[in-house]
């Protein structure tokens, strides 16, 4: 859930140097919120599965490859809508120009990417 939410981050950060319609934007929020309801919905069927069935069972095997599924599927979707809404290579060259300008414009986006790692890499208290 983690990587889905840094990369809904830098997906939004991008499409402010794109001249989105509001119809493109539409759908980027949609992509996003599709990708994170499933990862939601994942989360809750995992930690649900390894209450209910804390030893291995084939039905809770099952549960938990359908949600991860559904996440797969969500994912390669929205992999297909971000190479559709910011693949223009015109577009691409201009960010990179932009951060060309002056290494001090970088460090915003490179000090978000030490916080999305940390981030990332948090672990959580298991029960």
């Amino acid at each position: 859930m983690r990587i889905h939410f840094c990369a809904v981050m830098y997906a939004f950060w991008l499409a402010h140097f794109y001249s989105f319609s509001r119809e493109q934007l539409a759908i980027l929020c949609l992509t996003c919120a599709g990708v994170m309801s499933a990862e939601a919905m994942n989360t809750a069927v995992e930690r649900l599965t390894d209450k209910v069935s804390p030893h291995y069972h084939i039905l809770a095997k099952i549960a938990k490859d359908g949600a991860a599924g559904a996440v797969l599927i969500s994912a390669v979707c929205a992999a297909a809508v971000a190479f559709l809404l910011f693949g223009d290579i015109a577009v691409i060259r201009r960010v990179i120009a932009f951060a060309a300008q002056s290494p001090l414009t970088l460090v915003p986006l490179l000090l978000s990417v030490v916080l999305c790692v940390i981030f990332i890499g948090k672990r959580e208290g298991k029960e």
